[in-house]
Parts: C-alpha cells; structure tokens; sequence
C-alpha cells in the first residue's frame, strides 16, 4: 500500500506548507496528536496510487504511518463543513504553486491575439441516493437519483485549471453562465458550447472588452444590420448552398431584445459529416421529441457567432479555435472512464453534502500535483525524441496498472515503453482532436 518513493509525497507536500494552512484555515486548531494534515493527504493520495477507495482504507493507511489506531469514523469527522475550506484552499494552492510542468507550448495565430484562452464545460455522475436531497437528480420511475455536476474552466494558453465547483444536476450550465465575470479582463477569449448561452452575459463580456466564441442557439434571432429585419437561416443558407458558397462571414444583430452585434459564421459540412450529424442526433432524442425541420437542414452546416474581428480570425479560424472546446470533453472522459471517479463518490454514504465536494477536490489535487506533471514531461519528452504524440487515454490505462511509476526517480527510463504502447497510430488521411491540438502548440 505505501509507495516505494513516500519521500516525494512528502517534499511535494512540505512545499505547499500544508500544515500552515491547515492552521490558517482552521482545520487545525491545536496540535493534532493522530490525525495530521500530512498523513491524511498522503493515506488519500496512496488509494488514488492504488485506484481503491474507502474510509476504513484510508483510515488503515494513516494508522500504519502514526502508529496509532484510527477509526473510519475518525475520518469521516474530518470531511464536514468545517474542514471545508482548507480542501479548497489546498487545492488552489496546488495550482498556484505550478509543480506541474508545461508542455512548452508555443503558441499560434490563432491565440495569439489574447491574453488568456478559456474553456469551460461540465460533467455529471452519480452520487449515493442518501444525498438526493442535496445534489437532485433526474427523477425516474422506480426511484431518485442523486447526481452531482462538475463545472470546469480551463486557461488554455498556459494549461491552468481555472475554476472548479460541483452543483447538483438541476443546477444547469445556464446558471453558471455569469460566474466568469468575477475574473474576466480585456482582451481574454472565452470558448464554450451552447449549455451556457445566454445573451446578457454576451453583452456584459463584450463590455468588458473581452471576446466570446460559441455555436449559435437556434431559437435566438439573428437580424440583418441594415434591413433591421429577422434573417430565415434556412432560405438564406439554401440560397447560399445552391450559388455554390460553402462559408458565411457577416456582421449581424443578435437577439430581439438586445440586438448585439456580432459576427455569423457558417461553413456548410461534407454530406458524409451531416448524415453522421443526423443519425447521431436521432439516436440521442426521444422518440416523442422529434428533430424539426429547420434543425434537420441546419445540421448541414457548422454555426457560429462571436465578437472577433475579421483581421484577427478568418472563417477557418473560427472553426479550429472552437474545435480547442473538445480538449475539455476529452479530460473529463479520462477522468471518468480511466481514473473510475464513481468508485470514489459510491462511499459517500450518509447525508453529510460536503463528503463529495471534498474528495472531489482531494482528487483534483493528485491530479494536478502528480498525473499533470507526469503526462506533461512524458508528452515533451517524446515529442523531443521521436515526434510523436501521447494519447491521454492510453497513457492513463498504462498508468493504471503502473501508477507507482509516478514517484518512482527512475520514470524517465520507461519513456521508450511509454513511447511504444502509447503514442497515436500515424494516419496519413486525418488527425484526431489531441494531435491537432499538439501541432497547433508545440514547437
């Protein structure tokens, strides 16, 4: 159960002074004679080593360190609303303290006209039932399901985790919407999809002197600037399709109401793309809840509207910065399906609501402080010797079975192995989303 290299635990943590916060934030008021800061983050940080979770583990590993005896129930005393804000306070110290590496990435025009690069997206999983009252989920026939939603914001420029906060499942991405404006300055980009549309926070983001990109929602009128008169996407984009024109730049209102100004960006799909569009929303939908037809001819083509001036991004620019949005989708997959985040939250039993949030956080903070920086110097480390890029997901199943490679001083000698089982197959005909990410960013 302990690592082989229990000394880097320790470094790492003795350099975000854990002990200090833990006394500015109250989670330690006197001397802790059993449970200490230090040994509660090192037991947690060895079940993720280990991809097992309980309390009565955690509880098991912190006795073999202080050789005292430590109940669950111990444990489970210290995930309450009180020792709350130390888990987050430690886990925006991680990020602060930058112990991850970068991947060294250069960046390109497409980017580089801002300060900062924003994604944001969210996430859902199931939580105990025991905790429906906190965190609400769909409501089914043969009972209630507690779920809970991870919202995420990204700083893609520099790879920061921006913001992290877990709401319940009812509490849409919509109502997130406007959290951004507490940090937003001039001259920063924000990338998301339609869940968080909503045209006053456009408006507020555009006053900010700060830029926007999203996918247009259907149901919002789009203005012609000079007739002052709503525009039929569906007769204009036909009438466009049979002139031959497959891409719309133009200036355009936005909403009744508010009439903001921005640009509209089409580009017409391969008929081969819209079919897999179509099946692909038929097989999601209720058979009660039909596509309409105007939703069925726009799946033909690729909708955008933002604020970025034509002298900054060309069509083709358009499309490929928001193509940066599925790097978010391909973290939370890794999460989920690699790390087996619901293995976590299923021993979250009784209605205590902060238990999730806090191993939430504890899990995002051996992220950033251990998998981060080990994908992050295997990723340069391979592009520098053999120019070729690592899948996230396959070197998150080679550490599943490996994960103590992660402290252990010599990784650097597996780097060929990793290299090997890890890498993206070449295709000479196409890119998947990761190596067009690597070649847009690294040098």
């Amino acid at each position: 159960m302990i690592p082989k290299n229990p000394s880097k635990l320790k470094t790492i943590l003795d350099n975000l002074q854990v002990n200090c916060l833990a006394h500015e934030t109250g989670f330690t008021i006197r001397q802790a004679r059993k449970i200490n800061p230090d040994f509660l983050l090192t037991a947690f940080f060895q079940m993720m080593f280990c991809g097992r979770f309980s309390l009565r583990l955690w509880a098991n590993n912190i006795s073999q360190m202080s050789g005292s005896l430590i109940s669950f129930q111990a444990i489970a005393k210290k995930l309450d609303f009180r020792q709350e804000p130390f888990f987050h306070a430690l886990f925006q110290r991680a990020l602060l303290a930058k112990v991850q590496q970068r991947l060294n990435f250069k960046v390109n025009d497409i980017l580089m006209s801002f300060q900062r690069v924003i994604i944001e997206d969210s996430t859902c999983f199931k939580l105990p039932a025991a905790l429906f009252d906190f965190f609400p989920g769909a409501r089914l026939p043969h009972g209630r399901i507690a779920s809970g939603r991870l919202q995420l914001r990204i700083e893609l420029k520099h790879y920061n985790y921006e913001a992290i906060a877990l709401q319940s499942y009812c509490q849409n991405d919509k109502s997130f919407a406007n959290d951004i404006l507490n940090n937003l300055q001039k001259n920063e980009l924000i990338i998301r999809d339609l869940g968080y549309w909503a045209i006053p926070t456009f408006k507020k983001i555009i006053a900010r002197g700060a830029y926007f990109l999203s996918r247009l929602n259907l149901s919002t009128n789009v203005i012609n600037i000079e007739t002052q008169q709503t525009i039929d996407l569906v007769t204009f984009l036909k009438k466009k399709d049979t002139q031959g024109i497959h891409h719309v730049d133009m200036h355009v209102l936005l909403g009744d109401k508010y009439r903001i100004p921005v640009r509209f960006v089409a580009i017409k799909l391969t008929d081969e793309q819209t079919q897999k569009r179509r099946r692909m929303s038929k097989a999601q939908r209720h058979k009660n809840c039909p596509v309409t037809d105007k939703a069925f001819y726009l799946m033909s083509w690729n909708l955008f509207v933002t604020n970025v001036k034509n002298n900054i991004w060309d069509v083709q620019s358009v499309y490929k910065a928001y193509n940066l949005r599925w790097h978010i989708e391909m973290i939370f997959k890794c999460w989920k399906s690699k790390f087996n985040l619901n293995i976590f939250f299923k021993h979250c039993h009784g209605r205590n609501p902060v238990k999730p949030e806090i191993i939430l956080l504890l899990i995002l903070t051996w992220f950033v402080l251990f998998y981060v920086p080990c994908f992050n110097m295997c990723a340069k480390e391979i592009w520098r010797r053999y120019k070729s890029f690592l899948s996230p997901m396959r070197f998150a199943d080679y550490l599943g079975t490996q994960l103590q490679l992660i402290l252990n001083p010599d990784f650097r000698k597996a780097i060929p192995l990793i290299a090997y089982y890890c890498c993206y197959d070449r295709r000479k005909d196409r890119l998947n989303h990761f190596e067009k990410m690597y070649m847009n960013f690294l040098s």
